[in-house]
């Protein structure tokens, strides 16, 4: 989905992170990789199916939000539509 997702906004595909850990945690391998790069500042946006693949817990949201606000990168929902999306 994410990959059909990102070639049709011209993204592009840095690295696909996949996991099947819970969204319950940030103590995740793959959510770890991904904080990485969007330290080492590799990407602009990140595209997930839904934001349940990267946190379930609204206090972790507001908490990756702020740190990707703070690298300036975009958060693109695949499942959204592109009013709700954050960076067009």
């Amino acid at each position: 989905m994410c990959r059909q997702f990102a070639k049709d906004r011209n993204y592009k595909i840095v690295e696909v992170i996949s996991e099947v850990a819970s969204g319950m945690t940030l103590n995740r391998k793959g959510f770890k990789r991904l904080m990485t790069i969007v330290k080492q500042g590799k990407v602009d946006v990140i595209c997930v199916a839904s934001i349940c693949r990267l946190t379930r817990n609204f206090a972790n949201c507001q908490k990756l939000y702020g740190q990707l606000v703070s690298h300036n990168i975009g958060l693109d929902i695949a499942g959204l539509s592109t009013a709700h999306r954050s960076r067009q």
